[in-house]
């Protein structure tokens, strides 16, 4: 199995589409279903109204899980591509506080794929922050949201000490050789 199993996840998002397009259904295994960002209709076919970016959905897990990384699969059901995420920020607790310590960040590009995003290390999670800081036409929807199992191919870091792991093992990609930090 590539992916954490999702029975017994919850979703929170404060700036959740009120009606069908709720945060359960970024996790129902179901990605034609989709989350999407609050907004209301505008006036007499004006602009819509919806709260700025960032949207912030948090995923907690029943228990703790090691985790490799995450899947973003955008909506599915319409062909549209309003809403679809471009850039991001993971956070992640050990435990359910919110004492959130950035995971990594990045872009993804425009188009309806799936997006496994790989972590640098295996990490301790209970409680994950998908958090959309770019989307098509200012909205955000999450059509499945996966976390990708342990993979025994990387070491296990503390969460609170990934972020140094990563300084302490970064590498940089220079005409197509890899070269490890000195």
């Amino acid at each position: 199995e590539r992916y954490v199993d999702k029975n017994g996840w919850t979703a929170y998002a404060k700036d959740s589409f009120p009606s069908g397009n709720t945060n359960e259904k970024s996790i129902d295994g179901d990605p034609k279903t989709f989350w999407h960002s609050y907004y209301t209709a505008g006036e007499n076919g004006g602009e819509n109204v919806r709260p700025p970016m960032p949207y912030d959905v948090i995923y907690t897990l029943p228990v703790v899980e090691t985790v490799a990384g995450f899947c973003y699969t955008p909506r599915q059901s319409s062909g549209s591509n309003s809403g679809r995420v471009l850039e991001y920020e993971i956070y992640a607790t050990a435990d359910d506080s919110d004492n959130w310590i950035k995971i990594t960040e990045g872009k993804f590009t425009n188009d309806d794929a799936a997006k496994d995003v790989d972590f640098a290390a295996n990490i301790d999670v209970k409680k994950v922050m998908f958090r959309i800081t770019s989307g098509m036409n200012k909205y955000a929807v999450i059509g499945e949201f996966d976390l990708l199992v342990e993979n025994n191919l990387l070491e296990k870091v503390a969460l609170d000490g990934y972020s140094q792991y990563i300084e302490d093992n970064r590498t940089y990609k220079l005409d197509n050789n890899l070269i490890g930090a000195e």
